[in-house]
């Protein structure tokens, strides 16, 4: 995964801080929790960059829930890696069940994330709060190390991640995922980018 530059990372926590803070005066919560919120946004510097990368986009109830889901240790984060998800980019039935599945799993309380190539094709309509991140990420493809392009965004309450080789940019970039000559090259190098 991405970690976010240092600024981006204080102003994040920060933000974050600021925000548990304006839930106790909004009574939202109470003291003793937002000191123990605060402490898990402190302890836990590198994951908070990672899960709340959106907190502009959040609600405080929102917010608080992400956080609330967060300081529990006992939750899985799971992470989708695929190559279609509706509605982004939808082949086949594929698509449906990884947006059906990632939702099921959020509404079971699990922290669900999905990591996709960025196609050229994608339709970008529903993605909220799409920002490219500006961090060094660095896939090992035939023999060499290459550099990405990251982007984050929300769909359907569902965090995405979209990896954008630099190199290897073709992969990628063309109006299908699938039909051409070089589809295996390209879905085993898929392997590799992510």
């Amino acid at each position: 995964m991405t970690a976010l530059s240092e600024g981006n990372e204080q102003s994040l926590w920060w933000e974050l801080l600021l925000r548990i803070d304006s839930m106790v005066l909004t009574g939202l919560i109470d003291s003793a929790e937002a000191s123990g919120l605060r402490k898990t946004v402190m302890g836990n510097k590198f994951s908070v960059a990672l899960v709340f990368f959106d907190i502009r986009q959040k609600t405080d109830a929102e917010l608080l829930a992400k956080l609330r889901h967060f300081s529990d240790k006992n939750v899985f984060h799971i992470i989708q890696i695929c190559t279609e998800m509706e509605p982004l980019v939808s082949v086949g039935s594929l698509s449906s069940y990884v947006t059906g599945l990632s939702k099921a799993l959020q509404k079971k309380g699990y922290m669900v994330e999905v990591i996709l190539p960025k196609y050229a094709c994608l339709d970008l309509t529903e993605m909220q709060g799409l920002r490219e991140i500006e961090a060094e990420l660095y896939s090992y493809f035939n023999g060499q190390l290459h550099g990405n392009r990251i982007w984050t965004g929300i769909v359907h309450g569902i965090g995405v991640t979209l990896i954008q080789p630099l190199y290897y940019s073709s992969f990628f970039d063309r109006e299908r995922v699938y039909g051409y000559s070089d589809d295996f090259e390209r879905k085993t190098g898929l392997d590799i980018f992510f």
